[in-house]
């Protein structure tokens, strides 16, 4: 597996490595790579001596193995030449992606950051509604609704670049093995999330309070519920499901039993992590449910599902004026409660 791109004025490259004497005296030629295979061999540059295309690679500005890019920018920083360091070098990749492929990412937005407010939008909805294929590290997410499924694309976007994407009975957007790769750079974890369960990336635990609120803004928006009841208090509720197959039937009432928190849903806990890191007070984890699968007479699968509510005046007062919820429904909800609260309070 390759990472592959392509650097604008690429041949400007090969032209300083001309002016180092790297390939001085070869004229212009290029193509004609066996008069200076023995030069290219004497200098210890890092470049097969037996590769021609490597070396027409570069004067043509054609796409050039990540792996070989690095070592050509190292070689030339050691000369002095400090402008191709890769820190320069990334902001003139042009096309970014993989050999399996070519769909791939136009202008790549380097360096990629997630600490901005489309990351906080992608990482939940990865979480949540989406995930990462083990087969091509395609990355997808699921939502009938277009406004999320538009919001996800802009995200995307915004962070890593444009990248063809794919869609899927109006229903999944997915991504090529590139922005997977990306994405798993950062701790996600291809496959079943129930199964593998992960954890979000340390990182999101240090996001500032308008990063927190847009995580969980879109958190709550795929897979979160509010109650909003005409009569009684409302809350915003979590239910999250973990796959416990692979334990013994005692180890497995062990966890609900005692609430062994290492074995209930990350996402879960991630997200009460976060609403308390905001000063909401959080009911919960609790044991939901439990579910047998059986085939045949035989159980081939066995799930437990894990909540939490936040609830309150305080909490509905603070997350009514600062949560966006990018579901109309769900952030009237959110505002029709706390609107009874008050009522109630005064």
């Amino acid at each position: 597996m390759e990472l592959s791109f392509s650097i604008k004025n690429l041949s400007n490259l090969a032209q300083e490595m001309g002016s180092l004497k790297i390939i001085s005296g070869c004229g212009s030629d290029i193509d004609k790579a066996s008069e200076f295979k023995g030069k290219i061999k004497r200098r210890n540059i890092p470049i097969s001596k037996y590769s021609d295309s490597t070396i027409r690679t570069f004067r043509r500005g054609r796409l050039a193995q990540l792996g070989l890019i690095k070592k050509i920018s190292k070689f030339l920083v050691k000369k002095d030449y400090i402008k191709f360091n890769l820190t320069n070098l990334q902001k003139n990749i042009s096309l970014l992606g993989v050999r399996s492929t070519n769909r791939r990412i136009l202008n790549p937005k380097f360096p990629f950051d997630f600490n901005t407010k489309e990351g906080a939008i992608i990482i939940p909805m990865v979480f949540h509604d989406g995930g990462i294929t083990t087969r091509d590290l395609e990355t997808f997410y699921c939502n009938l609704s277009f406004k999320l499924r538009r919001r996800y694309k802009e995200a995307i976007e915004g962070v890593i670049g444009k990248v063809p994407c794919k869609e899927r009975r109006n229903l999944e957007v997915g991504y090529p093995k590139i922005v997977g790769l990306i994405l798993t750079s950062l701790g996600l974890i291809p496959g079943k999330r129930q199964i593998n369960n992960p954890k979000f990336p340390l990182f999101v635990f240090n996001y500032p309070e308008d990063l927190v609120l847009e995580f969980l803004a879109q958190a709550i928006a795929d897979d979160g519920w509010i109650s909003n009841p005409k009569k009684g208090s409302g809350y915003i509720s979590f239910n999250l499901t973990v796959d416990l197959t692979r334990f013994s039937k005692e180890k497995r009432q062990d966890i609900k039993k005692n609430k062994l928190l290492e074995y209930l849903p990350n996402n879960l806990l991630g997200n009460i992590n976060l609403f308390k890191k905001l000063g909401c007070k959080v009911a919960g984890p609790h044991f939901g449910n439990e579910k047998l699968y059986v085939r045949e007479g035989k159980e081939f699968r066995y799930t437990q599902e894990w909540r939490f509510q936040v609830r309150g005046y305080k909490n509905f007062r603070y997350l009514a004026q600062n949560l966006k919820i990018p579901l109309k429904y769900k952030q009237e909800k959110l505002l029709n409660e706390d609107s009874k609260i008050r009522m109630r309070k005064i």
